[in-house]
């Protein structure tokens, strides 16, 4: 399916062109994503740019999703992992689990 994503478009937008239509908790996410976005210069583009918190929300989702392959939810363990060690404010967003791994600083 080929999405192209104008300026304008809406969340609900968003999600018809990726589901569909279909409604479905990932509507919610998805919704959730794009209202919490800011525009920024990315290599000379003005693009929507998620916040951090929904970065790191959408890593747990991720490395939570056994659909996922089991690499490919260990690489989003991961990146959970550097993401707490850039940001340690962030440990109370983060599962036990990763919390565990990294020793609070």
């Amino acid at each position: 399916m080929k999405v192209i994503l104008r300026q304008t478009m809406t969340a609900s937008e968003v999600f018809e062109s990726i589901t569909g239509g279909g409604s479905s908790d990932f509507a919610t996410l998805v919704s959730n994503f794009v209202n919490d976005t800011a525009i920024r210069d990315v290599l000379g583009q003005h693009v929507p740019v998620a916040s951090l918190a929904n970065v790191v929300r959408g890593q747990i989702w991720a490395c939570s999703d056994e659909r996922r392959s089991y690499s490919k939810r260990k690489k989003d363990e991961l990146d959970l992992i550097r993401i707490l060690e850039a940001y340690p404010e962030l440990r109370p967003m983060m599962p036990q689990e990763i919390k565990d791994q990294l020793p609070e600083v």
